[in-house]
Formats: C-alpha cells, sequence, structure tokens
C-alpha cells in the first residue's frame, strides 16, 4: 500500500472525515490555478494546512497527468477526490480479510474509476493473486463495464512472458465483475530509476521487454494507447511487465468469442477526445485523431526517452503547454556523449510527428533495439535467447519507494514481515541463478574461478564486400594491426588496444588484408590485390612507401607469422612457404596439397617450431599439429562441427580454434598433448580467434549484420517496409500477377547460416509462410503457383519447385546446378538469371557443372526429366545469365572464358539455343567481363553492362557502361554510363524500359532510374544514412515497384579476458 493508502486506511473516521473535506476543498480551488502557481497559491490561501499543501499538489499532479481517462490500476488519488474518505476507510477495513468466492483479500493495491484492486490469496490453488473487482454502483455504466469486459478480454489473448497473466475473468454471487490476475512483485520503472543507477544496458534490455510485450498486442489486433511508467513493472530477477490494458482497444481482427461470458464489449472511443495520459500521447491522439500501432510506438518513444536520460521530451508548464509541445516541439538532443548514435536514432524515429515516418511496427523496433543491444560492452545473449529460455541476469533489483520488495502489478501493497522475508529469500536464489546461468557461459572448465569477458577495442561500421576482419597483436601486447574497409577500400589499420584513435597504415585503394607484425613492432607484412597481381607487401605502421617483397602468389595467400630469425610464413591454397627476408628466397616449407589437404587456415608458433593446421576431409574437421619444417605430424582433434580460425597459444602447449556449436562459432581451447577441447564461451555472436596475447589474453573478430526488405513505388518515390522479421532476410523474388514475394532468410544476426526460404503476401503483410527449409529462392513459374528453390547439397545445389504454401515440394534436379556467384556485404547476386523458367511453363533452365564443364540444362515438366543442350565443352568457360524470347523457343546466355592467371573474365560471348533445331549459336563477344541484364522494350536486342575499373574487382568501379547488342546480327551500341555504381545491382524493368541501379556515392547508397531510351537519369532513393547499404533490386511483376534489403553490418575487435 502505498502512503496515501495508509492515511486513508488508518486515519479515523472523524479525522478522516474533515481531512478529506480540507482536501477537496483546497483541490478544487487549486486546480483553477496555473501549474506554476499552485505551491505558492496553496501557501497564501491555507497557510495553516502546510501538512496538507504535498498531497493536494499529488492530487493535482495525478489528476491532470490521467487527464480525461484512467488507467486500468490507477492510484488511490480519485479515492480521495471523488467519493467520501469514511466510506473509503469503512469499505477497506471491511474488505480486509473478508473472502470474495475462493480469494481471501489481503489488502488494496488501488482504486479509481475503473475498480477496486486488492492483493488476494486464492484459496483453491495457494497462490497471491491481484483481485480488480468493478464495483456494483458502476453495474448500470455499460462503458464502465465494457473497459472493464475489454481489459480481461485484451489481456487473456495476449500469452507473453512480458504481460500479465489473467488466471480468472467472471462474476461474483452477487453480481460484481472481477479479474483475477498473476501478482507482479517489484515496482515501476519510475521507482526503479528513484532508488538505484540503471546502467544503458539494462535500460535498454528493459525497453526491449516492453517494446516485446507491446508488440505481442499489437499482432492480437490490440493497441495499448496507455503506455508510461508507471504501467510498467519490473520484478526483481529483472523481468518486466506491462500493465493497464484497460484502454486497450482492438483495431482488427474478430477475437473468438468465449461461451458464457460477454467478451466483445463495444467500447468506442469518443474521435476529438484524447485517450491516455498527456505525456506519453502521440500528436495525432493530441488532435482527436484515431490511434493505431504507431500512435503507441510514439508513446514507447517517449518512454525510452525519458529511460535514457531521466527526463521527458516534452515538458510543458500544463497540460495545455505539453501538448503543444507534443504537437510542435521537436525533443532535445541527448546531451550525454555516451549514449550510441544507434540507440539515439531508434528513440528519435519513435518520436517523430508524423506517424509516416516512425517506425511502421513495433516488432521493427523489437529488432532494431535487439540490433542496438548486441553492439553495447557487457552484453552476453540477444533478447530472445535471453527471455526464451527465462535465463537472466538481473544488474540491478526492482524495489519500492519504501526499500521492500513490491508485491503487487501496480502501486506498491503491504506486507507482512515474513512475507518480506520469504520474498527477499526468493529474490536472493533468483539472483543467485541469474549470475550462475551468466557465469556459466563463459565458464573455462580448468578453473571453476575462471570467467571470460569480452573488451572491445575498436568497431567500425562495415564498408562495400567487407566480411570480418583479420588482426595481429604487436609483441607487446599493446597494439593491434587489422585490415578494414572503414575509409572505402580495404586498407591497413593499427590500433591502440587502451584506446585512441585508429592509425591508416596503407591508402592505396586495393584490397589489402591479414596484417602480421615484425619482431619489433615497427612494421607490418601484409597480403595485397592489385588488379592482376597478388603479393605480399610491407610498411612501416606510421605509414611511408610500401614495398612489394614478393609478388605473384596465389590469391589464397595469408602472411601468418614473422619470425626472429626474419622469415615471413604464408599460408598458400595448398602449402605453407616461407619469405627470407636477408637472402631474398622463398620455398615451400610443407606441400599440404601433397597430403591431400586444403589447409582452412593455419599458424605458427612464436618459437618457430611447431605449426597447426585446420582442414576438413569427408565432412570431419582436423586440427593437425607438426614440428617445423615438414617433419612428421598428428591430428590432436576432429569434429563434425566447422572450425574457421586457429592461434597458438603463449606457451605452444594449446591451440585455440573458433568451433561452430549450435550454428555460433565459440573459443576452444584444444591441448597439443591429449586433444583435450574446453569450450570458453558459449556467447549469442560469432567470436573468431585472430590471436593470442603475451598476457594469455585473446584478441577475437565478430560482426553484426541486419537485413529488412523494403519497397519503393518508382512514380511516387515512396518507400515502405515489406518484411521486418527478427531474422536477416533478402533477395525477394516477385510472383507474376499477385502481390506474392518470396525472399532467403537467415536465422541470426551473426552469420549467414540457418537460411531457408519464405513466402509472404505484400497485400497482408502479417501473413508469412516458411516454404522450404535451407532453399535459396530464385524464381516463380510463369502463373505464379510455383517457385523453384536451389536446395544446397554436399558441394552445390539441387532445383526443388515448392508451392506458395510450403505444402507440396518437388526435386527436380540432381545435384551440380550453380547457384552463381554473390557478394556479402552488401548483400549482391554477381549473376543474374541461373534458372528460369519458360514462358510457356514446359521448360526450367539452369546451369549445371556436370563432367568437369558448366552447361546449360533444361528440365522438361512434360518428361519430367533432365536434358543436357551440349553447348559448352570447353573448361574454363563458364554460363550465366539466361533469357528465355516469348515464345519459349530460343533462350539466350552468356559465356565467359576466364585467364587461369587472373580473377576476371577477359571474354564474353552472347549465345542463344534454339530449341526446335536443338543447336546453339554465336551472336557476338567482347574482350571484357560483362553482365547480361534482358531485353530492351521492343525484344530485338540485349542490354548488358561493363565495368570501367583498373583493378577489376571493385564493387563499385568507377564507371558502368551499359550497350545493347543486337540478336539478329551481333551489332552493339552504347547507350549511357553510370559512375560509381554497383557493377552486380542492375536489372532492367519487366517491360524492358527502364535500368535500375544502385549507386555509392559520397559514402551514401542509392537507387536510380535511367530510361533505356531517351530521358535523364533520376534518383529514386537516398539513403542517408552511411551504415546502410542496399542489396540486390527487384522488379515487381507488373513494374510499378522494386524491392530491395537494406542491410547494416558493424564489424568488432575485441579482447577475450579470463577473470579470477
Amino acid at each position: 500500500m502505498n502512503e496515501k493508502g495508509r492515511r486513508i486506511g488508518l486515519a479515523s473516521h472523524e479525522e478522516e472525515k474533515l481531512r478529506h473535506a480540507k482536501v477537496r476543498a483546497m483541490f478544487s480551488r487549486a486546480m483553477d490555478v496555473a501549474a506554476t502557481d499552485v505551491a505558492e497559491f496553496l501557501e497564501k490561501e491555507f497557510p495553516d494546512d502546510r501538512d496538507l499543501h504535498q498531497e493536494v499538489l499529488e492530487l493535482i499532479e495525478h489528476k491532470r497527468e490521467s487527464f480525461l481517462e484512467e488507467g486500468a490500476i490507477p492510484q488511490v488519488a480519485d479515492a480521495v477526490v471523488e467519493e467520501d474518505g469514511a466510506e473509503a476507510t469503512e469499505r477497506l477495513r471491511a474488505s480486509i480479510g473478508s473472502e470474495f468466492g475462493h480469494y481471501r483479500i489481503e489488502g488494496r493495491i488501488g482504486e479509481g474509476g475503473m475498480g477496486q484492486v486488492y492483493a488476494a490469496t486464492d484459496t483453491i490453488l495457494g497462490r497471491r493473486v491481484a483481485l480488480k473487482r468493478l464495483p456494483r454502483e458502476y453495474l448500470a455504466d455499460e462503458e464502465r463495464v465494457n473497459r472493464f469486459k475489454q481489459e480481461a478480454r485484451a489481456i487473456s489473448k495476449l500469452n507473453h512472458p512480458n504481460i500479465v497473466t489473467i488466471y480468472e475473468f467472471s462474476r461474483s454471487s452477487e453480481g460484481e465483475w472481477f479479474i483475477a490476475s498473476e501478482l507482479v512483485e517489484g515496482g515501476t520503472v519510475d521507482e526503479c530509476r528513484a532508488t538505484q543507477e540503471i546502467e544503458l544496458i539494462d535500460k535498454v534490455d528493459i525497453s526491449l521487454q516492453v517494446a516485446a510485450a507491446i508488440s505481442a498486442a499489437h499482432s492480437t489486433g490490440y493497441i495499448h494507447r496507455d503506455i508510461k511508467p508507471s504501467n510498467i513493472m519490473v520484478r526483481p530477477d529483472g523481468l518486466v511487465k506491462v500493465l493497464d490494458f484497460g484502454l486497450a482497444k482492438l483495431i482488427r481482427g474478430e477475437p473468438t468469442v468465449d461461451s458464457g461470458i460477454d467478451t466483445q464489449p463495444k467500447v468506442e472511443s469518443v474521435i476529438g477526445r484524447p485517450i491516455g495520459t498527456v505525456a506519453y500521447m502521440s500528436p495525432e491522439v493530441v488532435k482527436g485523431h484515431r490511434a493505431d500501432e504507431r500512435s503507441d510506438i510514439f508513446s514507447f518513444g517517449v518512454v525510452l526517452y525519458e529511460l535514457i536520460c531521466g527526463k521527458r521530451p516534452f515538458q510543458g508548464e500544463s497540460n495545455a503547454g505539453v501538448m503543444a509541445e507534443i504537437m510542435r516541439k521537436d525533443p532535445d538532443p541527448f546531451d550525454d556523449q555516451d549514449i550510441p548514435e544507434d540507440l539515439a536514432s531508434v528513440v528519435f524515429k519513435c518520436l517523430q510527428k508524423d506517424p509516416d515516418l516512425r517506425y511502421q511496427t513495433m516488432e521493427r523496433v523489437v529488432s532494431e533495439l535487439d540490433s542496438v543491444r548486441l553492439l553495447l560492452p557487457g552484453q552476453h545473449a540477444p533478447y530472445e535467447d535471453l527471455h526464451r529460455s527465462g535465463n537472466r541476469k538481473p544488474a540491478f533489483i526492482a524495489f519500492s519507494k519504501s526499500g521492500d520488495l513490491s508485491d503487487a502489478s501496480g502501486p506498491v501493497a503491504t506486507m507482512t514481515p515474513l512475507g518480506g522475508v520469504l520474498i527477499l529469500a526468493v529474490v536472493l536464489v533468483i539472483a543467485f541463478a541469474g549470475w550462475w546461468v551468466i557465469y556459466e557461459l563463459y565458464l573455462d572448465s580448468e578453473s571453476s574461478a575462471a570467467v571470460y569477458r569480452t573488451e572491445t577495442i575498436v568497431e567500425w561500421n562495415s564498408g562495400p564486400s567487407e566480411l570480418t576482419s583479420a588482426a595481429k597483436a604487436d609483441p607487446t601486447g599493446k597494439f593491434i594491426a587489422f585490415g578494414s574497409a572503414q575509409s572505402g577500400s580495404n586498407e591497413i589499420w593499427v590500433q591502440p588496444i587502451g584506446g585512441g584513435k585508429s592509425l591508416q597504415v596503407t591508402d592505396n585503394g586495393f584490397y589489402n588484408q591479414y596484417p602480421v607484425w615484425s619482431p619489433d613492432g615497427q612494421e607490418v607484412v601484409y597480403y595485397s590485390h592489385r588488379g592482376n597481381d597478388y603479393g605480399i607487401w610491407r610498411n612501416s605502421v606510421s605509414g611511408g612507401n610500401e614495398r612489394q617483397i614478393i609478388g605473384g602468389v596465389g590469391r589464397e595467400s595469408k602472411p601468418r607469422f614473422w619470425s626472429k630469425s626474419g622469415r615471413i610464413y604464408f599460408q598458400g591454397r595448398t602449402e605453407m612457404l616461407v619469405f627470407d627476408l636477408r637472402d631474398g628466397s622463398s620455398k615451400t616449407v610443407i606441400d599440404f596439397g601433397s597430403k591431400g589437404i586444403r589447409p582452412m587456415t593455419t599458424d605458427v608458433s612464436d618459437d618457430e617450431t611447431k605449426i597447426a593446421v585446420v582442414f576438413e576431409r569427408a565432412g570431419t574437421w582436423i586440427v593437425n599439429v607438426g614440428e617445423l619444417p615438414g617433419s612428421d605430424s598428428r591430428d590432436i582433434y576432429q569434429t563434425g562441427n566447422h572450425i574457421s580460425h586457429l592461434s597458438w597459444s603463449q606457451d605452444s602447449e594449446s591451440v585455440l580454434i573458433s568451433e561452430e556449436v549450435n550454428g555460433i562459432f565459440q573459443v576452444v581451447r584444444v591441448s597439443v598433448a591429449d586433444g583435450e577441447a574446453i569450450q570458453l564461451t558459449r556467447g549469442a555472436t560469432d567470436l573468431e580467434v585472430e590471436d593470442v596475447l603475451l598476457s594469455g589474453e585473446i584478441l577475437v573478430s565478430s560482426s553484426f549484420k541486419r537485413s529488412v526488405v523494403w519497397a519503393v513505388d518508382i512514380e511516387s518515390g515512396k518507400e515502405e517496409v515489406l518484411s521486418d522479421n527478427v531474422l536477416n532476410e533478402y533477395w525477394p523474388v516477385s510472383s507474376p500477377g499477385s502481390g506474392m514475394v518470396a525472399l532467403r532468410s537467415i536465422g541470426r544476426s551473426a552469420g549467414n547460416t540457418g537460411h531457408k526460404t519464405v513466402v509472404q503476401d505484400t497485400a497482408t503483410a502479417s501473413e508469412r509462410a516458411t516454404v522450404f527449409e535451407g532453399g535459396t529462392p530464385v524464381k516463380w513459374s510463369p502463373d505464379g503457383s510455383s517457385l523453384a528453390v536451389l536446395k544446397e547439397t554436399d558441394s552445390d545445389y539441387e532445383v526443388w519447385s515448392v508451392g506458395q504454401d510450403g505444402r507440396q515440394s518437388t526435386r527436380l534436379t540432381d545435384s551440380g546446378v550453380q547457384m552463381g556467384g554473390y557478394r556479402i556485404h552488401p548483400y549482391l547476386r554477381t549473376d543474374s538469371n541461373h534458372v528460369s523458367w519458360a514462358p510457356n511453363a514446359k521448360y526450367l533452365a539452369y546451369i549445371a557443372y556436370r563432367e568437369g564443364v558448366y552447361d546449360l540444362w533444361l528440365y522438361s515438366f512434360e518428361r519430367k526429366d533432365e536434358v543436357r543442350s551440349f553447348g559448352n565443352r570447353v573448361p574454363r568457360r563458364s554460363i550465366c545469365c539466361l533469357h528465355w524470347s516469348t515464345d519459349s523457343e530460343r533462350l539466350y546466355y552468356l559465356a565467359r572464358t576466364r585467364d587461369r592467371s587472373k580473377r576476371i573474365p577477359t571474354r564474353s560471348e552472347f549465345w542463344v539455343f534454339e530449341l526446335q533445331e536443338f543447336n546453339h549459336r554465336k551472336i557476338g563477344e567482347v574482350e571484357a567481363d560483362v553482365r547480361l541484364l534482358g531485353f530492351n522494350a521492343t525484344r530485338s536486342t540485349l542490354i548488358y553492362s561493363m565495368r570501367q575499373d583498373p583493378s577489376g574487382f571493385a564493387p563499385v568501379p568507377k564507371s558502368t557502361v551499359f550497350k545493347s547488342i543486337s540478336i539478329d546480327d551481333g551489332h552493339t551500341s552504347e547507350l549511357t554510363q553510370f559512375d560509381h555504381s554497383y557493377f552486380d545491382n542492375s536489372h532492367i524493368s519487366p517491360d524492358g524500359s527502364i535500368i535500375a541501379l544502385t549507386a555509392r556515392r559520397n559514402n551514401l547508397e542509392s537507387i536510380w532510374l535511367i530510361p533505356i531510351v531517351g530521358g535523364e537519369a533520376r534518383a529514386l532513393v537516398v539513403e542517408n544514412d552511411p551504415k546502410n547499404f542496399i542489396s540486390t533490386l527487384e522488379w515487381s511483376w507488373d513494374g510499378t515497384r522494386i524491392m530491395y534489403g537494406k542491410q547494416f553490418q558493424m564489424n568488432r575487435l575485441s579482447l577475450l579476458t579470463k577473470e579470477t
């Protein structure tokens, strides 16, 4: 019971009656005074009743905040104003200890216009509950009764850990409606903030849980309409509960009617009458317009702003002033510079005045906050993992204002001394259990007191085509060198481990990676790819003139170790080589290829006596160690899990590896002596071992990815979210004649694993179906009834056909089918149309690598068999980009020939396969790497693109040239060129009139439209956040929209430190 409740409950009848009369008189007069003048008014008009001033001020504040509507569990304030104090006292005294059905009343929690709330015990089940009763005198008030029923109905439909659970909703024998629900221990968010300092990560965690609860309500068609801190309880174990669905409104859907009880009361909000609490209202609600999910998102933004910085974003001196600020004033930016930009971005997007500019779904807010949380120092697992399992470590314990643990679903309830002891004991058990869960996540089995924590050294927003970063520590353990594309191209950087700014070592515009330190810590060597040359280069860490020390190495070469004797070890495709700086000689130290081994990763011990290698054989991943140079070796560890990284420990008695455990790379120590493997981490993000420092700390790299699918109208330029799932989704494939879109979805943010094909109806975005596990969608059938999916096998792919609902799936081809290349950041298919359905639906064309060559194959739906076209017998020639004629009698494609010494194709040939004659005819060729995009509007020419790029491999070349080639005589013509566009992301509209492409200019992504015949290029979408990238574009079947993914990735280097 709160302090006002004690005043009501403990005063004598006469004292309370007199006190109530004074308070009511003072309250009535003071309500007409401006908010800033109330205290002065009370002092002047009622100098003899100073003991009542604070109570009147609290009542006025409560009344003004509540405005026109009360919540489901209000404070006791209204009871003082709206009813006689003596009656309240008598009712309370009569209630405590009494029986209400099979509930025994223990104390009152709160009371207001929507009912009385008591702490009670269910005498049948022996559990404590919050019992809410609608007084008998309100039974004739239809609106109150309907709102009471609506609250019960709303909560009963929501089965979510962050929403209170209803145990019973019924009527007593006297006709009183009541709700028996979960009794929440703890305090409100405001109470928690008032009694202790809450860390930023815990504020985000609280917000995530609130957002998840609201999202769950929205998914069932309900909006809350009264989101505020006093309706958010935090339990002692850190679990959050959202309360008060008394104002909840059903805005869509038609829930089932439970027999016997009218659970669908009709409650209408009066247009023009604001609903909720003023300080947390959205602009549209203040204006009296109808609320929707986005109104809840605004209110949530107010709560989030207040939770982060301790003050409300809108602070007028009166309700009218607050409402004016909500409608006109932008909230002040955060003063605290330590608040991450990504978190601030979420807050201020929630607080946009225009609902169309806010997040459109609460699910999106959850995913954005989850992304922010994973990037905060001290995080252990994403929201879903923490709260689905129930394994949480509370960073603080929720207390009431008085210091006792709360035991109520609203304002604080009273408890006996024994009850307080029991609850405290439970809290200690819960707190210890939560600590043990986190402790176990990082437990080193060698020592029961060893815990590993991650400490971020440096992080950056990933650049184009950047994956995770290779890094090494210097001999002193004070600096790290790493490769990063944060400046645009992949360069070598140096970062002090103790903090400070990163120093850029190289600035050559090429691809530089895998740095290794010199023994004196003054230089680094690194791999560099420059045009058609792959080499090992050397540079001072302070910058200067680079020197190539060896050229002509393979493109898979990686420097591994620079010894004190002046030898540089580097890993090739199938060997370990060494370059001697003293005489400039190089030689192979170990020929892995002769042993049937292709090394995944290698490392040399600091004393230059041992080598460790990871390789895969027949589905088993093996760690092998041996003596240098090249003597006998032995396998020390085998596993069915993928191993990606490897590093020697400082004492050379063990190796540290990154092993994929349940889809996530964890750090594992393997003993060289006996092969004993000890898993050091059990985190929710990939940790890839880069190096081990002298201190024993482990240098690890990690990355966080997020991809959401959007669509833009090509006429208006208006964007909308198509798929805002917590999974990463990209590569949309539009179905002909409908709004169905297939997406590739991956199961976690840390990597590119666990993928599946999902289908979503864009007309009803909530309807989603997983139609194929482990598949990548490529092409819909002409009538949109079936989807061609590539299913991954051990080495390549098979083509399957699957229905829209996933119930009918058929394997069409054997293995060997090629998916085509792709880039990870952003997710881009580097080749288009590797699988293509004939317009008459009789054939499915695809590229397969069989019998040592790439060739064009057809699947005949009539014969239910595969047919090889025999268009290619040249081993080094690849095929891509299949495009059918409208009559399905000809299939046009591109054949590329690659020089062995060069990474990119040197000749591209245009061919047509004529089905009736079963004949291949060459149309023309160019000496360049090109992409075949499709037909022009008259279908007389094929459109293709060529890169203008000195390096030959940049994802964003200096310029891309678009040309056409006649399908009759092979004549070519230049159409246009475009600077700084993605070579792998240009696509022709279905009618052949427009090229859509993505560009990256001034470090910002954009989508452009270029008319093929006449007209100027125009920007359709400009992404203003440099962190966001745009993945593969897809035209809608009718050419009115373009779909694409917006993708974000952050790379991080951290130290894994053992604490004792």
